[in-house]
């Protein structure tokens, strides 16, 4: 019986007579001996990758030894006699094929360093020449201005009215970067995948606030505002390849997408104003950042895994 990730191969009972053993459809000629006369005797091999469902079914002492990553039972019943070592050997050897074909077939497709410098390849060298070439990027993702306002909480200050202008995110041509090792490089039914977690604390956002109502006084204030990306928030991508096609973007998604935000000493708010000021400003810069990430800056990370083609790892 196959499953998805390894198979069971049975050894029915022998029956009396001189005709000789019969083999289930699908068992290996090797396997075919003749049986003896009075003897009758039930084997079972089981790998360790077997469905949980397979494995229940096929009534796997906890006490079987372990050969060749799989687990053999050396009777289920013996009517007259039992399995020649021989016989074992045999079946251990099936199981060991068998088993091997299923790794290869997750089998790894080069190494974490090659995995590594082909990231590496795409970030540094593809994908800022892209992105530089691309104005909606580059120098910038412009932010349209706004205003707001927030509420007075107390007889020391008034409604802090707020212009946002000259907003703009920076950082796409080469602010992103490799977090740590990439995974190993797998190959499954041909294709090779490479996964890795990117750092994006390179990009952020700077806007120039024009400001009034902080103190009683009223004193119109501009100063600066600077937005950037915490540590936590990554980039996961998986890139994929069928030899010999060119790689091509399978993942792409940001992960706990944090905002963190400065500005000038000089405006002057309590803890209440300073945490609705703060929020207002990143949403806005969250909605720009994601409208970037996922369209533009996804279409050309997509077209540098490509033109890196050669350091790509293959099997």
């Amino acid at each position: 019986m196959r499953g998805r990730q390894g198979f069971v191969s049975t050894l029915p009972h022998g029956r009396a007579g001189s005709s000789g053993l019969v083999v289930k459809r699908g068992a290996p000629q090797s396997l075919m001996e003749p049986r003896r006369k009075g003897r009758g005797v039930s084997v079972s091999v089981l790998c360790r990758a077997l469905p949980q469902h397979v494995r229940k079914r096929s009534r796997v002492s906890a006490a079987a030894p372990a050969v060749g990553g799989c687990v053999h039972v050396r009777e289920y019943e013996v009517k007259a006699g039992r399995l020649s070592e021989g016989k074992l050997g045999i079946m251990q050897k099936y199981c060991v094929i068998a088993f091997t074909l299923t790794v290869l077939s997750r089998a790894s497709a080069g190494t974490i360093a090659e995995a590594n410098a082909y990231m590496d390849t795409v970030l540094d060298h593809y994908l800022p020449t892209l992105v530089r070439s691309t104005p909606v990027l580059y120098p910038f993702v412009s932010i349209p201005d706004f205003h707001f306002k927030i509420l007075k909480t107390g007889i020391t200050n008034r409604d802090l009215k707020v212009n946002i202008t000259e907003g703009g995110i920076h950082g796409f041509d080469n602010g992103v970067h490799r977090l740590g090792n990439c995974e190993n490089p797998i190959l499954v039914d041909g294709n090779t995948t490479v996964n890795c977690v990117l750092n994006m604390t390179g990009i952020g956002a700077t806007l120039t606030a024009t400001t009034k109502g902080d103190t009683l006084v009223g004193t119109i204030k501009t100063i600066w505002v600077n937005v950037t990306l915490k540590r936590e928030t990554v980039l996961k991508v998986a890139v994929t390849a069928l030899t010999p096609r060119p790689p091509s973007l399978q993942t792409f998604f940001m992960e706990k997408l944090k905002l963190s935000t400065k500005y000038d000493k000089h405006l002057s708010l309590n803890e209440d104003r300073e945490d609705e000021f703060e929020d207002i400003i990143e949403e806005k810069v969250k909605d720009f950042l994601i409208s970037a990430v996922y369209n533009p800056y996804k279409t050309l990370f997509d077209r540098a895994v490509q033109q890196a083609h050669q350091a790509f790892p293959r099997a």
